[in-house]
């Protein structure tokens, strides 16, 4: 069972974003690679949903539906009611501040956070887009805690990146 907490995120322009989230000094993000061992957890069925994972959150639908994962989910319901309705509400309560300092204690030092390319841009897909704040706080958590994240993006739409970067390539002549 998930630890039930809001995440208070605050809307932070881009300046105040590179002061609190600054780049570390390290080209490894601080790791001492060859002296440090690596002891990682994986946060899934967070920032994107995994049905086996979060069964309730797609069982409270009928089955005649079709919601069987997250782009069913925006697809089925629109993307703007999925993130108000079902994504904004498991991004505030699935995973806060005492999860990292658990994680922490327990001795691990890296958390895996997966999250879809559509947290950022959802490409005209179904998927709804929101997730990245949930990010940054998780980062933030992970600092004060003093363990590190490796981001994970998942279903990265390897088309959309091919047609965006050849209408780069083709203004550029």
């Amino acid at each position: 069972m998930p630890f039930r907490a809001i995440i208070y995120t605050n809307r932070l322009t881009n300046a105040q974003h590179r002061t609190r989230l600054q780049k570390r000094d390290s080209p490894t993000g601080g790791i001492a690679w060859g002296s440090e061992k690596i002891r990682g957890v994986n946060i899934g069925g967070w920032l994107v949903l995994e049905p086996w994972i979060t069964p309730s959150i797609f069982q409270q639908y009928n089955n005649s539906k079709g919601i069987v994962d997250e782009y069913t989910l925006g697809q089925v319901l629109g993307a703007q009611a999925a993130h108000d309705n079902v994504l904004k509400p498991h991004w505030d309560s699935w995973v806060a501040l005492g999860d990292f300092q658990k994680i922490a204690n327990s001795g691990f030092n890296v958390v895996r956070i997966p999250i879809g390319f559509w947290a950022f841009d959802n490409a005209n897909t179904p998927y709804a887009s929101g997730a990245a704040p949930y990010l940054d706080t998780a980062i933030g958590w992970a600092r004060q805690v003093g363990v590190k994240v490796v981001g994970s993006i998942w279903s990265l739409c390897v088309t959309v990146i091919r047609v965006r970067s050849w209408e780069t390539w083709i203004k550029s002549y």
